[in-house]
């Protein structure tokens, strides 16, 4: 098993998350925009914009996302450190 520290965000304050996941392959952008909670707006703002068919405004806040997005593959002793210390979430 591996242990992955992922940092996620979308340039905006209180958007910010951090997280741990333990899965055996590394995690991609796509599988961590499933995971992120502010992947469908925050706060009553709709990053998909009024229109139905507006795939440019949710590329640009995907590529945003992406901009404040890192992950790091952890040892298990720091895996279990943060979330046993500092209550990081698993996910």
């Amino acid at each position: 098993m591996k242990y992955w520290r992922v940092v996620m965000g979308n340039g905006l304050c209180g958007c910010d998350e951090e997280f741990l996941l333990e899965q055996e392959e590394e995690p991609t952008f796509e599988d961590l925009l499933d995971l992120y909670s502010y992947t469908d707006g925050f706060a009553g703002l709709d990053p998909y914009g009024d229109e139905e068919d507006n795939k440019e405004d949710l590329e640009v806040y995907e590529e945003e996302i992406a901009s404040y997005t890192d992950w790091e593959e952890i040892t298990e002793e720091e895996f279990n450190d943060l979330h046993n210390k500092y209550y990081l979430e698993i996910r």
